[in-house]
């Protein structure tokens, strides 16, 4: 998206998880708000313009992390107010008592050479750059680890944090959709995925990407799909040797009139994954649930910070509150809803544990 604006016509999936930290892709059509910086993964949209790039979200997100860097720790601050006022002065200092030894008959050799010494003692240097010194070790060596702090105010902050707030998408999370569970009502989970990789592979959006992993993950080829076109916002259709196939949301199942009542989709369907169906004309053949998961570091980095001391950790997101409060179950932060807050999609929901 070029910029923020509104969908006037089309329907499309816009992967926002730069934006509002949703993990999968939301379904826009006219009507609905668009982000700048989000990417339309599929359909044509025509958008109307309604902030000027100067005022979007990015360029907002862009000012604030500039003043987040331009904030420097009251230790270098005070290290500048005071690094000035003692250079003056041990300047001054060194005149004076080249003055005074030249005055007590020293000569001027000898009064010039016990001012210097005066100077190189009294040196300002190590103090002046002690502290902007330590705190640029301390960045280089976070940063050598993968952390990174906006500016040594943020860093000298640390010494006193006792709760830590993480985001969600791609920080906790992998960031990227897996295949967690995966039902072929014919009981051949091979065959099943194997004609859904096939007609996947036809598709750049990230699901299908997490299908197709999952299918060379188990060794098994893709069948050959031909014919193939896109349904925009619901889903992708072809040909394989037997015949039309079908795979997408249930509006394209509801489009193709198949039915999604048996058992066990229903359980796919009352869980928090997205489903994909797959389907031949009006008859499901199966679904697979697709999800971001959580990172295998996270668990245990949560574990060290509480066993570091930090009393209260909490996750934050834009995402569904159902993803949310799987995605914490897991990593074990207990949920706990701000009274403030009506929903937590889209307003950034915050889970915490003691």
């Amino acid at each position: 998206m070029p910029s923020d604006g509104v969908v006037v016509t089309g329907r499309g999936g816009i992967d926002e998880a730069n934006i509002t930290g949703e993990s999968m892709p939301v379904s826009k059509e006219a009507g609905a708000p668009v982000f700048e910086a989000t990417i339309n993964l599929d359909g044509v949209l025509e958008v109307s313009i309604s902030r000027p790039v100067s005022d979007s979200t990015i360029a907002r997100m862009i000012r604030l992390v500039t003043e987040a860097q331009a904030a420097r720790a009251l230790s270098e601050r005070f290290s500048e107010w005071f690094g000035q006022r003692y250079t003056v002065a041990v300047l001054a200092g060194g005149v004076l008592a080249f003055a005074a030894f030249w005055w007590l008959g020293s000569g001027w050799e000898l009064a010039l050479y016990r001012a210097a010494t005066l100077l190189v003692a009294a040196s300002p240097c190590a103090i002046v750059i002690s502290v902007p010194a330590a705190i640029l070790s301390a960045l280089s060596a976070a940063a050598r680890g993968g952390v990174l702090f906006k500016g040594g105010g943020a860093l000298e902050t640390l010494a006193s944090v006792d709760t830590f707030a993480f985001d969600k998408t791609g920080t906790l999370t992998t960031g990227r959709a897996s295949v967690t569970r995966l039902v072929a009502l014919d009981g051949d989970q091979a065959g099943f995925l194997s004609l859904l990789s096939g007609l996947e592979a036809h598709s750049e959006h990230h699901i299908a990407a997490a299908i197709h992993r999952e299918a060379i993950s188990r060794d098994l080829q893709p069948v050959a799909v031909t014919d193939v076109k896109a349904r925009p916002g619901i889903g992708i259709e072809g040909r394989d040797a037997s015949g039309p196939v079908w795979a997408g949301n249930p509006y394209l199942a509801q489009a193709m009139g198949a039915a999604l009542d048996h058992p066990a989709l229903q359980v796919l369907a009352d869980g928090t994954d997205t489903v994909v169906y797959l389907g031949r004309g009006a008859q499901v053949l199966g679904a697979v649930t697709v999800a971001d998961a959580p990172r295998g570091s996270s668990a245990p980095a949560l574990a060290a910070l509480h066993k570091g001391g930090v009393r209260r950790m909490m996750m934050m997101t834009g995402d569904r509150r159902p993803v949310a409060l799987r995605i914490g179950a897991e990593l074990g932060l207990v949920p706990r809803r701000d009274p403030r807050r009506k929903s937590a999609r889209g307003q950034g929901f915050v889970r915490s544990a003691r």
